[in-house]
C-alpha cells in the first residue's frame, strides 16, 4: 500500500489550520507508529528522522510530543526556482 494519503477539501469548506489538523488525523491515521505533521515551508537537514526518533526514544513518556516553532528562512538572492537552496 501507499504511503502517502491525501484528502481534498474545497476551499470554501476549509475551516483553519486546526480544522485541517483535526480532519487529518480523524480521515488519514491507520494505526501508524509515529505521527508527523509540517508546514509546507519547513526545510529538514540529513537525518531529520533518525534524529527525531531518537528525541523520542529518550523522552521516559511513551506518549511523548515533540514539538517546535521553526527559524525564519529566506531563500538566497540567486536562487534559481526548482533549484536546491542552500
Amino acid at each position: 500500500g501507499s504511503q502517502i494519503r491525501t484528502c481534498f477539501l474545497p476551499h470554501v469548506e476549509a475551516k483553519g489550520p486546526c480544522f485541517a489538523r483535526a480532519l487529518i488525523q480523524k480521515e488519514l491515521m491507520r494505526g501508524e507508529e509515529y505521527y508527523f505533521q509540517v508546514d509546507s515551508h519547513f526545510r529538514f537537514v540529513q537525518g531529520w528522522d533518525e534524529t527525531l526518533i531518537e528525541q523520542l526514544q529518550a523522552c521516559p513518556s511513551p506518549r511523548a510530543v515533540l514539538t517546535t516553532l521553526a527559524s525564519a528562512y529566506e531563500l538566497p538572492r540567486n536562487h534559481t526556482p526548482g533549484g536546491p537552496d542552500d
